[in-house]
């Protein structure tokens, strides 16, 4: 089983395999399948949802009850997350607000969200922040902070179980069409960022057949392994279960240490790649001229640029499939798929073509009382302004493409946020800035610096969570966050410590926290 830094994984709701393989309603899920890889011997491990949830994060079925209440004490990931100091994240799409471990409500539903029952989560203030709205995910997936561990729930009317947009009658066409649209345009940016493709790895299963197959338990499940490191295409008639893929997600991220069924049978690791390298070259021009750019980027296993004859090499590929870009200043960026197999060299050419510029506009307000803030830095790859005495910025000539813009003040801190910007198009970015300060300090246990421990500052005038790991010196520093009230608190393992704090204007405060 190779390596992996962050693995994700998708749970849909109650079909079986006959229905969502080589179904026409599905054809992005298919689409992965067909690339990467197809377990099509694959089976839930009983009816009703709730005990696949749990055996596939704690390797036991726990309970058969979907309106099972109790907390859950029993070993399961977020335990073994907190002991090898891994990051872990429940993203569910309709969960009224972070933390949320309350009973269904809307289109959620708790019994699709095992974590929320394990007392190692309702016991821990911090632990519960880890449970989030499916919103964040894009977020994090754009700015590169998605966790070691991602869990994700589409809703009732996403996940193939209810009809879609509250509909009280549907087709089954209806159901996997939805969801399989939900799944492209939610999942499918994940897969070319540029964490996914240093070191990802994606599961999408369903957690149950339709219930008139109980074959094995829970009826045979399609269930999809994309990754850079998948081998290309691959069909696995190996048995499987919920405690093989709950294997799978803990040697993925280097643990081995086991839970409950999952000790006692294999990984998916036939599903990747054997170590090797190859390299990826080619050239990439102006698709009108045929000339060649210089200067362009090209991204995916790694970040290279064209020299003046638009060549680009990238070397010492590990075998793999990866999603190839090439973007230049004032040209259409364009994107392709190549897979590494040996060590022949993979020869990937790019024509670009030229696009008309965009422009950029926004306002700074204050988050108190919803004031412009004049002399507020604005800066963007392309270029720097500053704010008017109204709080307003703009950029005349933007080149199409994504950005991360900046607004920064002294005494106001500092917010990012990503725009796409498009060919002949106004684009529009407002931001919200309070007054700031620093919260910073040092995590100890009987006196001595704990290294790794992880600190959460909740809180602000805006609603702002800061997630940060102690250094070698049990050291963490927020830098400059909104001011008002705030929660710290420090966690590592099993204990944990949290002080509530008021942070002022320009003010510096330390925090340290003594773990028990």
């Amino acid at each position: 089983m190779p390596q992996f830094g962050h693995v994700v994984v998708v749970v849909e709701e109650n079909q079986s395999y006959g229905s969502v393989v080589g179904s026409a309603a599905m054809p992005y899920l298919n689409g992965l399948a067909n690339q990467y890889g197809l377990a099509t011997n694959f089976y839930g491990n009983t009816h009703p949802s709730i005990g696949n949830y749990f055996m596939m994060s704690t390797g036991e079925t726990v309970s058969n009850d979907d309106s099972f209440g109790c907390a859950v004490t029993v070993d399961n990931l977020v335990r073994q997350f907190a002991v090898t100091s891994k990051t872990w994240k429940v993203y569910a799409e309709s969960l009224p607000s972070t933390g949320y471990t309350g009973g269904d409500t809307g289109a959620y539903s708790k019994h699709h969200n095992p974590f929320a029952y394990f007392s190692d989560v309702l016991n821990s203030a911090a632990q519960k922040q880890n449970i989030v709205p499916f919103t964040q995910f894009s977020s994090d997936v754009a700015s590169g902070n998605l966790p070691n561990f991602s869990f994700v729930i589409p809703n009732l009317q996403n996940d193939a179980h209810d009809c879609p947009g509250g509909a009280t009658t549907c087709t089954l066409y209806d159901k996997l069409a939805n969801a399989d649209q939900w799944l492209q345009t939610n999942i499918a940016p994940l897969i070319p960022s540029a964490t996914f493709q240093q070191d990802g790895l994606l599961v999408i299963t369903f957690d149950e057949a339709d219930k008139s197959d109980s074959t094995n338990g829970g009826g045979r499940i399609a269930t999809v392994v994309v990754s850079p490191k998948a081998k290309p295409a691959y069909r696995s008639a190996t048995f499987y279960q919920h405690q093989h893929l709950l294997r799978t997600i803990l040697a993925a991220l280097g643990m081995n240490s086991f839970l409950g069924a999952s000790k006692y049978v294999g990984d998916m690791g036939e599903f990747f790649q054997a170590a090797g390298t190859g390299s990826i070259g080619g050239v990439v021009t102006d698709s009108g001229t045929g000339l060649p750019i210089a200067g362009a980027t090209v991204s995916g296993p790694a970040t290279t640029t064209t020299d003046a004859t638009g060549t680009y090499a990238l070397a010492s590929i590990s075998t793999g499939i990866y999603a190839l870009t090439a973007a230049a200043t004032g040209y259409q960026s364009a994107s392709t798929t190549v897979t590494v197999s040996d060590a022949t060299p993979v020869t990937q050419n790019f024509a670009l073509t030229q696009a008309s510029n965009g422009s950029l506009a926004g306002r700074v307000t204050s988050a108190v009382d919803g004031r412009g803030i004049a002399g507020v830095t604005m800066s963007y790859p392309g270029g720097t302004n500053t704010t008017d005495s109204a709080g307003n910025y703009s950029f005349a000539t933007v080149a199409p493409g994504t950005y991360a813009v900046s607004a920064t003040k002294t005494g106001w801190g500092k917010s990012t946020e990503n725009v796409t910007v498009a060919a002949g198009s106004p684009a529009t970015l407002n931001f919200q800035l309070a007054t700031s300060g620093q919260i910073k300090g040092t995590v100890t246990r009987n006196g001595s610096a704990v290294a790794g421990a992880t600190v959460i500052i909740t809180g602000g005038v805006i609603s702002t969570t800061k997630t940060l790991t102690t250094t070698a010196t049990g050291a963490y520093n927020s830098t400059w966050i909104p001011v008002g009230n705030y929660t710290v608190t420090a966690q590592s393992g099993a204990s944990s410590k949290t002080q509530s704090v008021t942070l002022g204007t320009g003010q510096t405060l330390t925090v340290n926290l003594s773990l028990p």
